[in-house]
């Protein structure tokens, strides 16, 4: 896959030990420079057909190692991989406003004009 090998070439000399791995049913966390984040993906049948390659022994390795984890036929391997590119990203602070939730910020970004919300409060008769 392209695009992940292109992230990945990009990301390289910008390597970080590994603190932790986290691998839940629904989001995979690993932590390096800071916290990346990706979807935990899933075989149909049996969730884990096949173990983690080095399993026990991820926070041993560098990101990087794990983001060529992205490029695994594994969705688990590729889940680890996708969130430890996503840990070395770098995020530009001048996007955030301090004291805004995340939520309020994107949507003063893609809307900053209004916000039509739907759902539960807190979100419903705010004004962003």
């Amino acid at each position: 896959m392209k695009i992940l090998s292109d992230l990945i070439a990009h990301l390289q000399g910008k390597d970080h030990p590994v603190k932790e791995v986290l691998a839940g049913a629904y989001w995979t966390a690993v932590v390096s420079r800071g916290c990346g984040l990706a979807s935990t993906f899933r075989d149909e049948g049996h969730p884990h057909p096949r173990g983690v390659k080095e399993v026990g022994h991820l926070t041993e390795k560098s990101a990087l190692d794990l983001a060529a984890y992205a490029l695994s036929d594994y969705p688990m391997e590729a889940s680890i991989g996708l969130a430890a590119i996503n840990s070395l990203m770098e995020i530009d602070p001048g996007l955030g406003r301090k004291g805004v939730e995340g939520l309020e910020a994107g949507y003063g970004f893609l809307n900053p004009g209004g916000v039509e919300a739907q759902g539960p409060p807190p979100l419903v008769g705010r004004d962003f």
